[in-house]
């Protein structure tokens, strides 16, 4: 025995110190270092992003106001169009439930159409008119010869109260040269017809009534 580990340790002794580790190293399992590559994706995308400047950050921002400006613009402008439709679609004679179903060029087309009608509608009415104005004036003038004619000779009214009773309204143009009343009593007192009353009353400056109580 003693022989034998002697042969042993003389056999480790003459073995070359690099051999031994080597054959240490293959009978046991050894951890193989693990590499990690960190890469920095922010600043890659920094380095290769091109960066804006302020300069077209105001671009930016002012041509995306005047579009939102434009849109507006254009927004008014069909809503007072429509209203317009709406109204010229109000003055056509049509019924509403035929109307509603128009399209802008139609009602556009139906108004052209109209307008003629209107004009001639217009002239009648004109002509109509002018007839009225014409008749009123002859009546007019017809009525102020019949005032004249009035006015410038006598009426007379009676009434009868019972028989052989009468009350009578006399209307003369006034005589400033001669009093007719005291001739017009004389006159009836000479046909023998009794006076109950009698009065004056001026309508104007121009005329005047006798008012009779007879019988």
């Amino acid at each position: 025995m003693d022989q034998n580990v002697d042969s042993s340790i003389h056999g480790c002794a003459d073995e070359d110190p690099i051999n031994m580790f080597t054959r240490d190293q293959s009978s046991y399992p050894v951890d193989k270092p693990q590499y990690s590559i960190n890469i920095d994706i922010s600043r890659s995308i920094s380095t290769t992003a091109p960066s804006l400047s302020s300069n077209d950050y105001v671009h930016d921002e002012t041509k995306a106001t005047k579009k939102s400006d434009h849109n507006v613009k254009e927004k008014l402008r069909r809503m007072r169009l429509n209203d317009a439709y709406s109204s010229l679609k109000s003055l056509l004679p049509d019924s509403y439930i035929s109307k509603k179903k128009w399209s802008s060029p139609l009602v556009v087309a139906k108004v052209l159409e109209y307008i003629p009608e209107l004009q001639e509608e217009v002239e009648k009415l004109k002509q109509k008119k002018g007839n009225i104005l014409l008749s009123s004036q002859e009546k007019q003038i017809f009525t102020t010869d019949q005032n004249q004619i009035v006015s410038s000779g006598p009426t007379v009214s009676t009434i009868e109260i019972t028989e052989g009773e009468i009350t009578a309204q006399i209307c003369v143009h006034r005589d400033r040269q001669v009093d007719v009343f005291p001739l017009l009593l004389a006159n009836l007192e000479r046909e023998e017809i009794h006076i109950a009353s009698a009065s004056t009353l001026s309508i104007s400056t121009e005329r005047v009534c006798y008012h009779l109580h007879l019988f």
